[in-house]
């Protein structure tokens, strides 16, 4: 499989905070209203196996119907946040900021710390997609910068919640990172572990 895109400057554009904020609170009242409608669905369909069998059947497609509408706007939601924790414009909305906050805590950057090394390593341990889709060349050349980045990830006691959403992003985004696609100039791998590297440091 090709993963050739243009590559628009790292990490890419930021989104505009007001747009922003109306797409999460978009996707989080469609979710929630997928979840009220499969609640109600459900609370039918156990009613209807006793009191009216013939319902089942369509009660049951619809609470289907309704879980799937909820699991496709919840991880849209989660994209957005994921991409609006990339840049300090959108962090102030609380929503990106509680996001923030659980990607920096300690385990998930332990986490996130071992996931580095092993890439670097290039054991079977790394994340599957990340290791599959990895270039060893570039790992090899930024070995000790990657290595490094991994360390103050699980030493820096405050940690940027920037730094650490980019260093995830560079990571695990198989179609953008500079870490996984040829087509992204090396010098956007630089430039991510620069930024995380002095934004981890600046506490």
């Amino acid at each position: 499989m090709s993963l050739v895109v243009s590559h628009t400057g790292y990490p890419g554009h930021p989104p505009d905070p007001g747009d922003a904020a109306s797409a999460i609170e978009r996707l989080a009242r469609r979710r929630g209203e997928a979840l009220s409608c499969g609640l109600v669905l459900g609370a039918g369909l156990a009613a209807a196996v006793v009191a009216s069998p013939p319902l089942v059947a369509a009660l049951a497609a619809g609470l289907l119907a309704a879980a799937a509408l909820a699991g496709t706007a919840h991880l849209s939601l989660l994209e957005m946040l994921d991409h609006c924790a990339l840049f300090p414009a959108t962090s102030r909305l609380p929503a990106v900021a509680a996001r923030q906050r659980r990607l920096a805590g300690p385990r998930q950057r332990r986490a996130l710390a071992a996931d580095l090394r092993a890439i670097v390593e290039l054991r079977a341990d790394a994340a599957p997609v990340a290791l599959r889709l990895a270039l060893p060349g570039r790992i090899r050349a930024m070995r000790r910068d990657l290595l490094e980045l991994a360390d103050l990830l699980e030493t820096t006691e405050r940690p940027d919640p920037v730094a650490v959403a980019r260093t995830a992003w560079l990571l695990h985004d198989a179609l953008h990172s500079p870490l996984h696609n040829p087509a992204v100039p090396v010098e956007a791998l630089e430039d991510a572990i620069r930024h995380a590297r002095t934004r981890l440091t600046l506490v």
